[in-house]
């Protein structure tokens, strides 16, 4: 879940031991290495033993019962009182345990106000304790909190590409049967072959729908096949469809560039003349490069963002999800062709 080292052993339920193993040997270090040579030998480690039990008290008492109950619900009042309160009876514990060796004379050389200067120290670092856990605490769910909410975008994100692709599917599907609708009633031969190479695209769309990133010379034969399908249509269409640069080893996101095909096939329509479609992808300074060119016809046709302005607002979205701030789309209307070239960074 945690691919920072840093986070894991901050958060992971398996480093908890550790977390805690860490915790108690440094105040174990601090507390041990302190002086209490004036006592004698077995009262010594009973005296450290029950300072670092104090210290670990209060701490934990701190970061598993006032933090959860008072600060991470926003009761700072309840939870400095509680804070007060907790360290005002550890500090009372403690000027027990002071008066007690005094008056039975257990160290009867330390004098008044050294003892008062003991509790006194004891406050303070009772108060840094507090300060330094709640502070681990804050931190811990603010990372965890920050985890959760990338977990949460990213799979708002794969949602909304999943919906996405599949609005491509229907718009892809609805423009090849209408061809075919055409065919049956002019060329039932041709019609037949339509719906064979039809079924092909149709099974490579439906499967690699299902992956994140696909070969790009799976691509590139997929949107030869849907061309060959325009090509079947419309005896006066033409295209080339060219490879440059070394993109044999590339990976793309599945049906990124359908859109741009599927209209450029539409737009470059024309009853009174040949209309022609020329592709190109290639390799430039680690960027990959699609280039599309496509006939006008004589007569106006509709904005590409009018009749195609569902695919192309799709594939847009799309790629502001899977290349933010790495592409570059520039669409043109030249004097007799449309221009659209998209470039990918890797």
């Amino acid at each position: 879940m945690y691919n920072d080292p840093f986070a894991r052993l901050l958060l992971a339920p398996d480093k908890r031991w550790l977390r805690h193993g860490l915790v108690i040997s440094l105040l174990a270090i601090i507390v041990f290495t302190g002086d209490a040579s004036e006592y004698p030998a077995k009262m010594h480690w009973i005296l450290l033993t029950g300072t670092l039990l104090m210290v670990l008290a209060l701490p934990y008492l701190n970061m598993y019962l006032l933090v959860p109950k008072f600060l991470f619900r926003g009761k700072y009042v309840q939870y400095t009182i509680a804070v007060i309160v907790s360290v005002s009876m550890f500090a009372v514990l403690f000027s027990a345990v002071a008066f007690v060796l005094r008056k039975y004379q257990i160290n009867p050389a330390a004098p008044k106000e050294e003892t008062l200067g003991s509790i006194a120290s004891f406050v303070i670092s009772l108060s840094i304790l507090i300060a330094a856990t709640s502070a681990i605490k804050l931190f811990q769910r603010w990372v965890k909190d920050n985890y959760r909410l990338a977990r949460l975008e990213n799979e708002q994100l794969n949602a909304e590409l999943d919906q996405l692709k599949s609005q491509v599917n229907p718009h892809f599907l609805l423009n090849m049967l209408n061809n075919v609708n055409v065919l049956t009633r002019t060329n039932p031969e041709k019609a037949s072959e339509v719906l064979y190479t039809l079924s092909d695209l149709l099974r490579y769309q439906l499967y690699s729908s299902t992956s994140e990133r696909v070969p790009l010379v799976n691509e590139i034969r997929f949107l030869h096949d849907l061309l060959d399908l325009a090509k079947v249509r419309k005896d006066n269409f033409n295209f080339t469809l060219r490879q440059t640069g070394g993109i044999q080893h590339e990976m793309v996101p599945p049906l990124l560039f359908i859109t741009f095909v599927e209209n450029a096939v539409k737009y470059s329509a024309d009853p009174e003349q040949s209309s022609f479609v020329n592709i190109e992808f290639g390799m430039v300074d680690k960027q990959l490069v699609f280039t599309c060119f496509n006939s006008k016809p004589r007569k106006p046709i509709p904005n590409l963002n009018g009749p195609g302005g569902l695919g192309l607002s799709n594939v847009r979205r799309r790629l502001e999800l899977l290349y933010p701030g790495k592409h570059h789309l520039n669409i043109q209307e030249l004097s007799n062709s449309f221009s659209i070239t998209l470039i990918l960074q890797k």
